[in-house]
């Protein structure tokens, strides 16, 4: 009993010592084009692109378009040369782009797969998708491997999950993605590890979910990670560092303009600043370095040119020490204990997390000094808690149940 309390404080210590704060969104340059949605984008060294989409005149496009992170610039690149596309999924590796599969503008699905070369400015055809034809599908990369999993196509909703390798122009089907068949899920790459999650899927109510897959390469496996803290779907998805993100999207009530971080270390979820702009669904996302960065999409019946740069370890913290903060007594506890907070709190919420990282109590839109958790549903051991005011962390720290 010793060494599992010994433990259990020392991860409760590193649990909070790796909280970071909420991070910053900068506005960068509008995208030169009119509002655009449902289409590929990808980074490379310090270039962002995006490429093929709806646009406001509800046309397809094929072109492809680059941003230059060090001059906040956009440049036009040669179109791709196969039909105008939309729903694409698209990776890269190394310094090449990868846009494969969608629905092509004669609204059938295209297993073209097409490799856009950054140092030629150039496309070539590629072997063909072998899989059935699908749009909105997840895709990333992991090392000089690309991935292409679930989605919708003319058989209906999808869980298959290929392989491509650079190297020999060629695709492998892998293990079945570990949730159910789905679409409109969102993903990325963390190291020599891939992640998909949410999604719209035929099995409900409800049919928006909200399970979290790793796939590990290695060993052809899916393990299921904890959940996203809403059922979400259509949003963008990218990764810095050990940490991946998901912005925007949909919910079972409304569409989205927040941002969920998932560290990979501890497989936690916490909601960090908001993007201060509309709420919108099918954004591009992609990180280059230390920056993540999501544009473009659909608000209400509006699309949207606008383009945001976020940075975890921006200047704006609202993150608070919780021992000044949050006053927990008693604790350890055996029926009940109280927080209370150093100033009021108005529509708050309370999430408790065990040590796996999944959230198993939550409260919501609680005003005033305090709030009381009682131990129903929850076992002796050690727990985390976090108190949201606006998506804002406004106090945390670990609670004993005797």
């Amino acid at each position: 009993m010793i060494y599992k309390k010994i433990f259990m404080l020392a991860f409760g210590a590193l649990f909070f010592s790796q909280v970071p704060g909420q991070g910053l969104w900068t506005q960068k340059a509008n995208i030169p084009c009119s509002g655009r949605c449902d289409l590929a984008s990808f980074s490379i060294e310090q270039k962002g692109y995006f490429g093929c989409g709806t646009d406001t005149n509800g046309k397809m496009n094929n072109d492809l378009w680059e941003w230059n992170q060090v001059t906040n610039s956009w440049l036009s690149k040669v179109s791709l040369p196969g039909l105008p596309r939309r729903s694409p999924i698209s990776f890269s590796i190394e310094k090449k782009g990868y846009i494969c599969v969608g629905i092509d503008s004669t609204n059938n699905g295209t297993p073209e797969v097409w490799e856009w070369d950054q140092n030629s400015n150039t496309w070539s055809q590629k072997s063909d998708f072998p899989g059935p034809c699908r749009g909105l599908a997840v895709g990333f990369s992991i090392g000089s491997k690309g991935y292409i999993g679930t989605g919708s196509g003319e058989i209906g909703y999808l869980k298959d999950f290929w392989e491509y390798d650079q190297a020999t122009d060629t695709w492998t089907q892998k293990a079945d993605f570990g949730g159910s068949a789905r679409y409109d899920a969102q993903g990325f790459s963390i190291g020599n590890k891939g992640y998909i999650g949410g999604g719209i899927s035929d099995i409900g109510p409800p049919f928006l979910q909200i399970d979290f897959w790793e796939y590990d390469p290695l060993t052809d496996t899916w393990t299921q990670k904890a959940n996203l803290p809403e059922y979400r779907c259509n949003a963008a998805g990218f990764s810095i560092g050990n940490n991946g993100y998901f912005c925007a999207g949909v919910n079972d009530v409304s569409q989205l303009n927040d941002l969920i971080e998932w560290n990979q270390s501890i497989n936690i979820w916490t909601h960090k600043a908001a993007l201060p702009a509309n709420a919108r669904h099918i954004p591009i996302g992609f990180s280059i370095g230390n920056k993540g960065y999501v544009g473009m999409g659909v608000s209400a019946q509006s699309l949207l040119n606008d383009f945001w740069e976020y940075t975890p370890e921006g200047n704006v913290v609202y993150e608070f020490e919780p021992e000044s903060n949050v006053l927990v007594y008693p604790n350890p506890f055996s029926d009940f204990t109280m927080l209370q907070f150093t100033t009021s709190v108005h529509n708050a919420t309370l999430s408790v997390y065990d040590i796996l990282g999944n959230e198993i109590k939550r409260i919501e839109n609680f005003s005033g000094k305090g709030i009381k958790i009682s131990r129903s549903g929850m076992s002796s051991g050690m727990y985390f808690f976090k108190v949201f005011d606006h998506n804002i962390t406004i106090g945390q720290g670990k609670i004993i149940v005797e």
